[in-house]
């Protein structure tokens, strides 16, 4: 409940509070806070939702959060972390390069996202999945399951970024059913494949 609590507005921490210390109704907050009563309802709904987030969190998640953090990290071991293949970040990001991979290209993501941000996106990417970058799942009338990020769509072929960052290339005669999924293409989980010292330095890297 604690980085819930870090990541909500200063609107948030005050209806939170009239809430849960002072014990005012809905109505009340509205009239303390001098807003209409359909925010107030918004904004102790996302209290609810980001602290329901928290109990159910991974504990190891929480130590690379926090270590993140806390420390500032070296952005210099950080990109020799991202070119890994333990990382495997290269295989679908590139970073300031004219080359198009299957996930965003992170030149100046600083500057669109707080460190706190990146954090997060890193530790759960399917948190939010940027337009032009959401999964397709396609199944080949002899039964395989490709998955992917759309390169280019044609009459005769449609290829797709693969989870390993190659370009698959599917016959249009050969697709049996394509679909949407909600999932990233980026797996939960890739920070168990590094220390966290090396995830922080990732982070400075970014």
């Amino acid at each position: 409940m604690e980085h819930a609590i870090r990541e909500l507005s200063a609107d948030h921490r005050t209806a939170l509070t009239l809430a849960r210390i002072e014990g005012l109704t809905v109505k009340e907050i509205a009239h303390r806070m001098n807003r209409g009563i359909v925010c107030v309802l918004v904004l102790l709904t996302a209290v609810s939702a980001a602290q329901a987030d928290d109990k159910d969190e991974d504990p190891k998640l929480v130590e690379y959060r926090e270590h993140a953090r806390k420390n500032k990290g070296n952005p210099g071991t950080g990109k020799k972390v991202f070119e890994t293949d333990k990382a495997a970040c290269a295989r679908c990001h590139a970073v300031g390069s004219a080359e198009r991979k299957a996930g965003p290209n992170l030149l100046g993501i600083a500057d669109k996202y707080a460190r706190s941000q990146l954090i997060d996106h890193v530790l759960r990417p399917g948190a939010e999945i940027l337009a032009g970058y959401g999964t397709t799942v396609v199944v080949t009338r002899t039964g395989e399951v490709v998955t992917g990020i759309v390169e280019k769509r044609g009459e005769e072929a449609l290829e797709l970024f693969a989870v390993k960052g190659e370009v698959r290339r599917i016959p249009t005669k050969d697709i049996a059913k394509e679909e949407n999924s909600a999932a990233s293409l980026m797996p939960e989980g890739l920070q168990r494949e590094l220390a966290p010292a090396e995830f922080t330095d990732l982070i400075a890297y970014l």
